[in-house]
């Protein structure tokens, strides 16, 4: 009799145990229930409003007012209010300082040659000064361009730059019937410029040529098209813009998979047009490839140190046109570095400006999810990765 009460209570135990357990766990997906279903009511709220801002800021953008900035980000507000009431948690005088402020504590010694007082040198050679040190990067590639009527006179808001490749017919296609149209380049007061290198085959600079002249839109640079001349790219770029267009506030750095909210963007310009050196984007942290077999392999003879200085992903960057006058010289006293976005970090970590985060701006597409697309389609900036056949959907979608 023993053996059998012993099972008996046994089962009894395992019996409470699993009650409990189950009582429990009820319990808890009744609280979590009731924390969800409110998520859904308030997304759709937040959906219908964005439709609201969107078709505002189409037709009617207003420029936002004063307000406060929250950390190193630069976003538009994140809220449920049209874009002429926003709010922030920081002054841009609080934001200018800081976006001076150089990082020299996290990195204790960052030698990369030339290894001199980059602020010091780019200033005398602004103001026309002797110096020492002679130029270790100079950029000896031609351009082939139209000159642009809206950069010899008057000023501009932006420039959009928007790195391409030569093939890439398609995709600046639909970048001229979507965000970068003739209308709103003149609704808006930008241009666009499609930054290309020069293909192999003949008949490919033919098409390209052709394009050139019906559009003027291109920079064709005389180096060969490949994926390991983007630096030569966007430093050709760089000087093409301070010696043929400097007369603009901004100059925009995108890639041609890229979907910008354009209305959005000129408002937040507008609101960031007295920041002297602005340099932003979605900011990334990261340490040099050593496996050789690596795309993005890089050796420690070109490149020493353990990690990169921070840097906005080169699919998409603001910059204040005096930064791009600072960089254009200081790039000029600096080793070239194969990855453009690398270099660009190293550039800004030597001119002594920090990158700002932009968290409004997405590497990666929008949410298939209805509710969450149209969430994100309300707050961003940017979007990566976009078919010349998405992005016009997208675009209609809008």
């Amino acid at each position: 009799m023993a053996p059998n009460n012993d099972r008996i209570w046994k089962s009894l135990l395992l019996m409470i145990f699993v009650s409990t357990g189950l009582f429990m766990w009820n319990a808890h997906r009744q609280r979590v229930g009731k924390t969800l279903q409110t998520i859904p009511s308030d997304l759709a709220r937040l959906s219908t409003q964005a439709i609201k801002v969107i078709n505002t800021t189409d037709h009617n953008p207003s420029r936002p007012s004063t307000g406060h900035w929250k950390g190193r980000n630069a976003d538009l507000p994140n809220s449920n209010i049209s874009l002429s009431n926003v709010s922030f948690d920081r002054s841009v005088t609080t934001l200018k300082r800081e976006s001076l402020n150089h990082p020299r504590e996290s990195w204790k010694r960052f030698p990369y040659p030339l290894d001199t007082d980059m602020v010091e040198l780019v200033r005398k050679l602004r103001s026309n000064m002797a110096v020492k040190e002679s130029p270790i990067f100079q950029y000896q590639y031609k351009f082939s361009y139209h000159p642009v009527h809206n950069c010899m006179e008057g000023s501009l808001l932006f420039i959009f730059l928007i790195k391409s490749a030569a093939g890439h017919f398609e995709r600046r296609k639909a970048i001229r019937e979507t965000w970068a149209s003739s209308e709103l380049m003149t609704k808006h007061n930008f241009i666009r410029m499609f930054l290309v290198g020069s293909p192999e085959k003949q008949l490919e600079m033919s098409d390209l040529r052709d394009e050139h002249e019906h559009h003027r839109d291109l920079i064709i640079m005389s180096f060969r098209e490949n994926y390991y001349n983007n630096t030569l790219k966007t430093i050709g770029a760089i000087h093409w813009t301070v010696q043929h267009c400097n007369r603009s506030k901004f100059v925009v750095f995108v890639d041609d998979d890229m979907l910008i909210f354009t209305t959005r963007l000129v408002d937040f310009l507008k609101f960031n047009a007295t920041l002297p050196n602005f340099f932003g984007g979605a900011i990334q942290l990261h340490k040099p490839q050593r496996f050789r077999k690596s795309k993005w392999y890089v050796s420690p003879q070109d490149y020493p140190h353990d990690t990169y200085p921070p840097m906005p992903s080169a699919a998409f960057m603001i910059m204040t046109m005096n930064f791009v006058i600072d960089l254009h010289f200081a790039s000029q006293y600096t080793k070239k570095f194969i990855y453009d976005d690398c270099y660009l970090g190293i550039l800004a970590y030597k001119l002594r400006v920090t990158p700002v985060s932009i968290h409004s701006v997405k590497i990666g597409l929008l949410s298939k999810k209805s509710i969450v697309f149209k969430y994100e389609a309300r707050s961003l900036l940017a979007a990566h990765g976009y078919s010349p056949s998405l992005l016009r959907i997208t675009w209609r979608i809008l």
